[in-house]
């Protein structure tokens, strides 16, 4: 639905995607990090252990509301870059119609205000 984005992902899990191999994986990781795709949808698979220093603009659209999640996400658009601007952008999904996802999101927001960030509410 967005033609776009770039799709990376481990495991198909239920959906009708076919698995998608580590080599794919490590190619759209290498084209992302080097600027060539600059609109990418991650899953899970880019949780941990990778970095970006240039990432500009997050969307934080996930059920992980722990600190360490949070954190080690959100910082990959918060943490200093060659080519950044000053601050780095978090966008976070509010599922209004689903309790479960309302609550992580506030969870998020929570964190994002212990943390001394600017919230804009839209």
């Amino acid at each position: 639905m967005l033609p776009d984005y770039t799709l990376v992902y481990d495991a198909p899990g239920k959906s009708d995607l076919p698995k998608m191999s580590t080599k794919e994986r490590e190619e759209i990781f290498n084209r992302f990090q080097s600027q060539e795709l600059k609109k990418v949808i991650a899953t899970s698979c880019w949780g941990t252990g990778v970095d970006f220093p240039d990432l500009d603009i997050m969307v934080m659209a996930s059920g992980k509301s722990g600190p360490i999640d949070v954190i080690q996400h959100t910082g990959r658009a918060t943490r200093k870059g060659s080519g950044k601007k000053k601050m780095g952008y978090i966008i976070d999904c509010k599922d209004q119609w689903c309790n479960w996802g309302k609550y992580k999101s506030m969870q998020r927001r929570k964190l994002y205000k212990e943390m001394g960030w600017k919230i804009i509410e839209n």
